[in-house]
């Protein structure tokens, strides 16, 4: 594999756009001819393609691209937009049977945008005809064909992306390896892996070409690199003579007992390849392997490189193309050229794949992973398991698990690379035979890596490691190398674990000025990294070790050999780091799970009750937090969205949800303790403590008192003096706080966390920034004061994300965003499909590409400090000033982001942040994320079919006791105001829902009741035309006895 390989479905894409976009700008004869045949066989054909073209007509992405193509930069943030506007194109072209049409236009922009005509011609040739026939064939709608090729979204969330195999249930107890005992024996592997040797390597030429593979021709400029005889460590594959003098050197130095190759063996020219050129090099390289290693068994792999086209792995549902040639040789080659029993030829024959036992009670499996890759296309017409090869593997692992055998798999994709729905089942395959399966092995990354696996339930417990190969080849930018395994050996109870392994390189700068080999012992992994054993455990002690010192010298080694030495730790900052470490690790430890409500969501009733289904399946044992900007209670504009409407709705909500943590935004204190009295009595809630104005909990934290413990509590001005109250800086248009809390879990003191809930400034960017900084240093404050507790911010930022006020707490991984957390460990986290926020008043036009476009607009001239007006300019003058500040702002506006924020369809002002404990010792995961908008709450929508179901109304209230509430049977919770359907009006004027509910108290004889209700509700449509304000009615009911001896009846 080669990071930085042509990507030939996506060139399709490109000169395409290119094509079609520019032809809005200019059309020659040539293309004009085109263009009229086009016309006249298919005028429909030509109507839609019209709307696509002047879709584009004043766009500015034609100047970009080209600019992009020529300064050779990589253009991977134009890919996912551009696949969804060119899909529907091709589909058009294929349809109208205009094939022709897209493979002339792509190589005519090849020469007019001089896109490395070698490449781009022969990336045409090579793949349009499998790309025209994929997208023909599959029933995979764009996006989702996108979501596969460019990762544009999760998997997930296409049915038709997700598939589930069977697995046999009665796992055994985990039985964890052992270290043996020290006279026991051990066996020796060496682990070849992406060898990439390239035939036409030229000694001298360009080393720093245009290219994506160099060193094969051309002069060197002045001042820049040419092609070392014994290779170059840049875009460039080994020398075939540099291969085999490192095979000559490991095969007379080391002790070998069989050899582990997990393939990739032709170069990386993949827009120039043919079948003869590919069987060339696996022929050469098979036949290499057997003469250097005449008595050891060589056990193989197939790399995606190994077909051609390059990745592409026909399924035996595709009738125009099979991959028979490719199995026929290896079967040939594997079998009677290095040595694999005549056994595995049907199933090699089949798909690539084989089983076979290597030594007493070892089996090895090689799968062919290439048919679980995403850059395999033919995968696009059906993922599902293709050859049904894990099924496969399930039968030979229950096989070698009653037979008490142990097995290595080997494969050439890690499961990490390959599609989601793969690595979703393999793990629950490698959780089921954790006794069984004693090594994984693969290449592919030319990297020095492992994956550790965890179980599947007790995230903390590893049960598995996957090793990745060091590549022979030098692409990109690495010192050629191979790996030594030392092996729990051959006896009658031999777990066959790996017990060490030792990495060897060839010192390639030493090798070429000296030209001679300088091989060298890079590192010994035990003693390198201190560790007592290679098990499942230690790898995971040791990912600790480097967690709590992730800047120290050790994990600069660890990159150092990630490299194959040819860079050091230096080149490695702390981000990159944490990504390293992340590649190492398939699943992160304590689950948290996060249920974000934005301010006033689009609630869907279906949709939220599918995520709750989803939220009470796996609830129990975990934690949940909700953010809820719940809007300050003063005149509405909207009287169908006042507070006293809203109430119900967000207690029902709360009520569904039960969150954990609860942090709320914007109440003032009578509002939010109206409120509480609808909650339940176990939340309690942590305000201002200092300030007795109406916001003392305009940022309050709500916490279930039965699982929570509060430990401590702040609360800061997000000013320049932040212990004033009520101070505000930067122009912040209100006061801005924040409000902290620390707790554990009553369950488990261990754990704690830190909570952290904020609302920044509506209006002022500069506030909002330095208000952020504030709330990071806090948080760094609490964090070296709590090193083991787990950190959440929660909040309104006003601000959306890859914003500057977002940048600044997120940038250098300083908290985690859940949203793209959840978004990006789609199989382990679950999330809605949500569209955009604030207020919502305009219904279901808020989902809208437009509305959208509007929106990324206003947010982008938000964060620039323009305050726009909340409604459109009711006059000529109001309406030139807005103008005024778009036009003066306009040069500040960066399109790229505003492009990224509309294709992304984040709009989301309420965050849920978090990070893990400062020592690492606690970790969090998100499990599942809900975002929603409210738009309008419509009348209830009343029928007789209601009333005859005895539906229940939608109301859940409760009547409360304020005054002398022990003089009776009074519930202490107030009395429920839930109640069936017994009367529906749905005449417009009238528009009501009417129920019967009956309760039975005792009170004295002589008490005199009183009962009110009050609202604000509907107050601009009395007959009185208040405009504002409060209304009430209060009965009194009087049951003392009369002078005439009644008691008075209900009053009228």
């Amino acid at each position: 594999m080669m990071k930085n390989e042509v990507t030939p479905l996506l060139f399709v894409f490109v000169v395409t756009f290119l094509t079609i976009d520019g032809k809005a700008i200019q059309i020659d004869r040539h293309e004009e001819q085109s263009t009229n045949k086009l016309i006249q066989n298919n005028e429909e054909f030509l109507t839609t393609l019209i709307n696509y073209r002047h879709r584009f007509e004043h766009s500015h992405n034609i100047n970009a691209l080209r600019w992009v193509f020529q300064q050779q930069n990589n253009p991977e943030e134009l890919y996912c937009k551009m696949c969804h506007v060119l899909l529907p194109i091709i589909r058009l072209l294929i349809e109208a049977n205009q094939t022709e049409f897209i493979e002339t236009v792509a190589l005519q922009v090849c020469y007019d945008f001089k896109i490395l005509l070698d490449v781009c011609r022969g990336s045409v040739l090579e793949y349009k005809d499998v790309i025209i026939q994929v997208i023909s064939l599959t029933d995979y709608n764009d996006k989702a064909l996108c979501s596969l090729a460019l990762h544009c979204n999760r998997e997930s969330d296409y049915p038709a992306l997700n598939w589930t195999i069977p697995i046999p249930d009665s796992k055994p107890s985990p039985l964890p390896p052992r270290p043996p005992s020290p006279e026991s024996p051990t066996l020796e592997i060496l682990h070849l892996a992406d060898i990439h040797v390239d035939f036409q390597y030229k000694p001298g030429s360009n080393a720093d070409c245009l290219e994506p593979m160099c060193c094969r021709k051309g002069t060197p400029l002045p001042g820049r690199p040419s092609a070392g005889f014994w290779g170059t460590s840049g875009h460039c594959d080994l020398p075939y003579w540099t291969a085999q003098t490192i095979l000559n050197y490991a095969a007379n130095t080391e002790k070998i007992d069989f050899i582990y190759y997990t393939g990739d063996t032709p170069p990386h020219n993949i827009w120039n390849q043919s079948r003869a050129d590919q069987l060339y090099s696996i022929n050469t390289i098979n036949h290499l392997l057997a003469k250097t290693f005449p008595d050891k068994m060589i056990y193989s792999t197939i790399g995606n490189h190994e077909a051609a086209p390059c990745n592409l792995f026909p399924t035996p549902n595709i009738r125009s193309d099979n991959i028979s040639w490719l199995y026929q040789s290896l079967a040939d080659s594997w079998i009677n050229t290095l040595g694999l029993p005549n056994t595995t030829r049907e199933t090699i024959l089949r798909g690539g794949f084989y089983t076979t036992i290597v030594r007493p009670g070892l089996r090895i499996i090689s799968l062919n992973t290439n048919y679980y890759a995403s850059d395999n296309y033919w995968l696009f017409i059906n993922a599902t398991d293709p050859l049904n090869q894990l099924e496969w593997l399930i039968q030979w692992l229950q096989y070698a698990e009653t037979h008490g055998e142990k097995v290595h798999i080997i494969a050439h994709h890690p499961p990490r690379t390959c599609l989601a729905a793969f690595g979703w089942n393999f793990n629950r395959i490698i959780n089921r035979f954790e006794n069984t399966i004693s090594g994984q092995f693969y290449g592919h990354t030319h990297r020095d890596e492992l994956n550790i696996f965890y179980d599947e339930h007790d995230h903390q417990r590893p049960i598995s490691i996957a090793y990745l190969a060091p590549s022979l080849t030098t692409a990109v930018s690495l010192n050629p190398g191979y790996r030594l395994y030392t092996m729990d050996g051959e006896y009658s109870s031999s777990s066959y674990w790996i017990l060490d392994h030792r990495t060897v390189i060839m010192n390639l700068t030493a090798t070429n000025f000296y030209n001679r080999t300088v091989m060298q012992n890079e590192y010994s992994v035990r003693d390198a990294y201190q560790m007592d054993n290679l098990f499942p455990v230690d790898w995971d002690n040791f990912i600790k070790r480097l967690e709590m010192d992730i800047d120290g010298p050790l994990m600069g080694t660890v990159y150092k050999h990630y490299t194959k030495s040819y860079a050091d730790g230096s080149h490695c900052d702390h981000v990159c780091r944490r990504a390293l470490i992340c590649t190492f690790k398939t699943i992160l430890i304590i689950p948290i799970l996060f249920a974000s409500l934005l301010t006033f969501p689009r609630y869907t009733e279906q949709d939220d009750d599918n995520m709750l289904q989803k939220y009470f399946s796996f609830k129990q044992d975990l934690l949940s937090v909700m953010t809820f900007n719940i809007r300050v209670d003063i005149l509405e504009h909207d009287p169908e969205n006042n507070f006293t409407k809203r109430i119900h709705r967000l207690t029902q909500t709360i009520g569904k949800w039960q969150p954990t943590i609860l942090c709320v935004q914007e109440p003032l204190t009578n509002q939010f303790q109206h409120w509480l009295s609808y909650l339940p009595s176990y939340y309690r809630s942590i305000g201002s403590p200092n300030s007795s104005s109406d916001f003392d909990f305009q940022v309050a934290i709500l916490y279930n008192s039965q699982i929570l413990k509060l430990l401590d509590q702040d609360y800061l001005w997000l000013s320049k003096t932040p212990r004033t109250v009520g101070s505000k800086d930067w122009n912040s248009h209100a006061v801005r706080t924040l409000n902290v809390a620390r707790f554990h879990l009553i369950s488990d003191e261990s754990i704690n966390l830190l909570v952290f809930n904020t609302h920044l400034d509506a209006k002022s960017e500069q506030a909002r920034q330095e208000q952020a900084k504030i709330i990071r240093s806090t948080i760094n404050e609490w964090q070296r004061k709590y090193p083991t507790d787990v950190v959440l911010l929660l909040g309104d930022f006003n601000s959306i994300p890859q914003q500057t006020t977002y940048n600044i707490l997120t940038s250098s991984e300083f908290l985690y965003d859940t949203w793209t957390v959840c978004k990006t460990h789609s199989f382990t986290c679950t999330s809605n499909t949500f569209s955009s926020t604030f207020h919502g008043w305009l219904g279901s036009i808020i989902n809208t590409y437009g509305l959208q476009l509007l929106q990324t607009l206003g947010y982008t001239y938000h964060s620039l400090g323009v305050i726009l007006p909340h409604g459109f300019p009711r006059n000529i003058s109001s309406f030139i000033d807005v103008l005024k500040k778009l036009i003066r702002y306009s040069r500040q506006i960066n399109l790229s982001t505003m492009i990224d924020t509309w294709s992304s369809h984040r709009f989301h002002v309420d965050w849920i942040l978090y990070q893990n404990s400062f020592d690492r010792t606690q970790r969090l995961q998100p499990k599942l994320i809900s975002n929603r908008i409210w738009g309008s709450f419509s009348p209830p929508s009343c029928t007789e079919a209601n009333v005859a179901a005895q539906t229940p109304i939608p109301v859940y209230e409760a009547m409360i006791c304020l005054k002398n509430c022990t003089s009776s049977t009074y519930p202490s919770g107030g009395l429920s105001t839930a109640m069936t359907t017994t009367d529906c009006q749905t005449n417009v004027i009238i528009q009501s829902w009417a129920g019967e509910r009956y309760d039975t108290l005792n009170l004295p004889l002589t008490t005199s009741i009183m009962i009110g209700y009050q609202s604000s509700a509907w107050m601009t449509g009395l007959y009185i035309r208040a405009a504002s304000g409060a209304w009430s009615i209060v009965n009194r009911l009087n049951l003392g006895l009369r002078p005439d001896g009644y008691i008075n009846t209900s009053p009228v």
